[in-house]
């Protein structure tokens, strides 16, 4: 009774191991749209996995094997699907063979082999049902032909079937076990991916914010690229705000922001840095303009572009642009402050140009 007690605890805890390495095999959620690579690395672990539950089986009569084997078969045909759980079934079925090299064990083989090439299908099929009915089906269709093939060969007797029963509740209660650690793993890694996402965006304008700015701007300065830096800020924003509200004045940050984003050369580059400050950065080699063609390529994007409120009425916009350039000594913060004081000559050569009405 003790040696059945280890073999439980054993088989639990290499299934809870599972759980976490299986959600290690990827940054990414562990599901049906991983690449041809990751579900053939998920099925190998996942065989691994089996091969370790076969080793720690319960004996009866030193014959019929009481395992959690088929557990990471299921739980890959479930999580992941098309090769995995035929990789899976595969190594299974050899380490069976190779536990006893009889003709039983090449039953089994071929029988595991079976199971792995019907799950390339049946992990498809069942794609879009409810998770706890797919999960079911999925065991249904992979445990009905070990049963018919342990039949097969023993007979149908009450013993056998007193067996099975007690094969398949012992499976049942590994595979609800494996399948909610995975579960808690992934849940964990989304909500991670979640506030990962949210420390980098910004979350009114759906752009990167002051942080990504400054990871970036300091790894193209670490990798010595020549870096062209323009700080932007909204001419006259304070009065939009003051004037039509602070609703319109976020619409206006948004449309600001997309404008500028929507532009191929600029997509990908703007950051929000605070308020009505925005930065692009760009490598001076991804540049097919002039710097001053580029700063009048901005400025016009954004005069052509009025926000129209909800009344219909257009609200013109303008930008002041300041320009740093990175060389070999630069830093980021000789680089900010440079484009920074260019900033306020170019808003103030505006204000000259309009009599001082800026």
């Amino acid at each position: 009774m003790f040696t059945i007690f280890k073999v439980i605890i054993s088989d639990f805890s290499i299934l809870i191991t599972a759980s976490y390495l299986f959600s290690k095999l990827t940054k990414k959620s562990v599901n049906s749209e991983l690449n041809f690579f990751k579900k053939f690395r998920f099925g190998i672990y996942s065989g691994i996995t089996g091969i370790l539950l076969l080793i720690f089986s319960i004996f009866y009569n030193n014959e019929f094997m009481i395992d959690l084997r088929l557990v990471p078969i299921v739980i890959s045909s479930f999580w992941v699907g098309g090769v995995s759980p035929f990789v899976a079934s595969v190594i299974i079925g050899s380490g069976r063979y190779f536990y006893d090299f009889s003709d039983k064990g090449l039953r089994f083989f071929i029988l595991y082999l079976f199971i792995g090439i019907s799950q390339i299908f049946i992990s498809k099929l069942f794609k879009e049902y409810p998770p706890a009915k797919r999960l079911f089906l999925i065991f249904a269709t992979i445990q009905v032909p070990v049963i018919l093939n342990f039949l097969s060969y023993s007979g149908n007797s009450l013993p056998n079937w007193l067996l099975i029963f007690a094969s398949v509740s012992y499976n049942t209660v590994g595979i609800i076990l494996n399948n909610q650690f995975l579960k808690d793993m992934e849940d964990r890694k989304v909500s991670y991916q979640k506030l990962e996402k949210a420390s980098t965006m910004d979350y009114l304008t759906k752009i990167p914010n002051r942080f990504s700015f400054d990871n970036q701007l300091k790894k193209d300065l670490a990798d010595q690229e020549s870096i062209l830096l323009f700080l932007l800020d909204i001419n006259n924003f304070k009065k939009i705000n003051d004037f039509y509200g602070h609703a319109i004045g976020d619409a206006v940050l948004i449309h600001f922001s997309a404008i500028l984003n929507e532009h191929p050369q600029i997509h990908g580059r703007i950051y929000r840095l605070g308020g009505d400050e925005f930065a692009i950065l760009l490598p001076k080699r991804d540049l097919h303009a002039s710097i001053e063609d580029f700063r009048s390529l901005i400025k016009s994007l954004i005069r052509e572009n009025p926000y129209i409120e909800e009344a219909y009425e257009l609200i013109p916009l303008s930008t002041s642009v300041g320009i740093g350039i990175s060389d070999v000594e630069s830093n980021s913060g000789l680089l900010y402050i440079s484009a920074d004081k260019d900033l306020y000559q170019d808003k103030a050569q505006q204000k000259k140009d309009l009599g001082g009405s800026l």
